[in-house]
């Protein structure tokens, strides 16, 4: 989205999006549920429920609009002027411009297609159809791991490395700058360039995560220096809950893929698939909502004391 003046009132900005995108991947299941009345073999099921099939259809719909409409940030330098548009095109740099943007649209168009292609009735073969709605909602968990591993936890790698602590730790500042330059390759396919956004990133996170800046005095430090040092925490915790989401999202599907193919029969009789269907979406919305940096988790705990109290 293009970046506002300071001087605007932004009324919806890309936050305030993530946000959305969150709550609605989150409230997904459990609305479902609600309307159903039963935990249906699968929420792609609940499309031949009486009350559920607008809300399953329109929840998809919004979710695919919404992603559609992200843009996301844009990386590297733009074209030059010296370069042909179709060679700028052709070479992919566009799509390492606009990564982001790209994904997004891919995952929202994913959305909308497992919606307008609905998965197979209970007891029914798999069809075209079936087979274009599964095909969809593995996209659309594949764009929410690309953005948890990697765009998500690259926007947080550069705040991070900005804090005044890691500045100084030029042993520190070497290690990151390597494995920029051996992640940065460019005369490599677009599979591994991927591999390498991923790989990079996590590393990048990880060795911030384990530079010593917990070493430090409170009483001799300055108020200033304590409030960095808290939103840096507040920024790692959020980190590694897209680590985690996108570790989970990853092998909730990988396990999925496996039973499906050794025990078809299993996985279409139970409730298998509305359970990784859940944790999936579950996990989805915890990181939008997380990358909106709306202090949900701090207020429910803050709920919870409440109650208790």
């Amino acid at each position: 989205m293009p970046a506002a003046n300071k001087n605007d009132d932004v009324l919806f900005d890309f936050n305030s999006l993530r946000l959305i995108i969150g709550a609605l991947a989150f409230a997904f299941p459990a609305m479902v549920v609600v309307l159903s009345g039963k935990i249906t073999t699968s929420i792609s099921a609940s499309y031949y429920e009486l009350y559920t099939r607008d809300v399953f259809v329109g929840f998809l719909f919004i979710i695919g609009a919404l992603l559609i409409s992200y843009q996301g940030h844009t990386q590297g330098a733009p074209k030059r002027k010296s370069e042909s548009l179709w060679h700028w095109i052709l070479s992919f740099k566009w799509l390492k411009r606009y990564q982001e943007d790209a994904i997004s649209t891919i995952g929202g168009t994913a959305a909308i297609f497992t919606a307008l292609y609905p998965t197979a009735c209970d007891g029914c073969p798999m069809d075209t159809r079936a087979v274009i709605h599964m095909l969809g909602a593995f996209i659309l968990f594949a764009t929410v791991v690309y953005f948890c591993m990697i765009a998500f936890l690259r926007s947080l790698n550069q705040k991070l490395l900005r804090h005044a602590r890691l500045k100084k730790d030029s042993g520190f500042k070497e290690a990151i700058k390597t494995l920029r330059e051996n992640k940065s390759r460019a005369d490599v396919n677009l599979l591994v360039q991927f591999w390498n956004y991923l790989s990079r990133e996590m590393q990048i996170f990880l060795t911030t995560a384990r530079a010593e800046l917990k070493e430090f005095n409170p009483e001799k430090e300055s108020e200033s220096t304590l409030q960095s040092l808290q939103a840096y925490q507040e920024e790692m915790a959020r980190g590694w809950r897209y680590v985690v989401c996108g570790s989970l999202i990853t092998v909730t599907l990988l396990v999925f893929v496996v039973l499906l193919v050794s025990m078809p029969d299993v996985v279409s009789h139970s409730t298998i698939t509305f359970i990784v269907e859940t944790i999936a979406l579950v996990l989805f919305g915890i990181a939008w909502m997380t990358a909106s940096k709306f202090r949900f988790f701090p207020q429910i705990m803050s709920w919870f004391k409440a109650k208790k109290a």
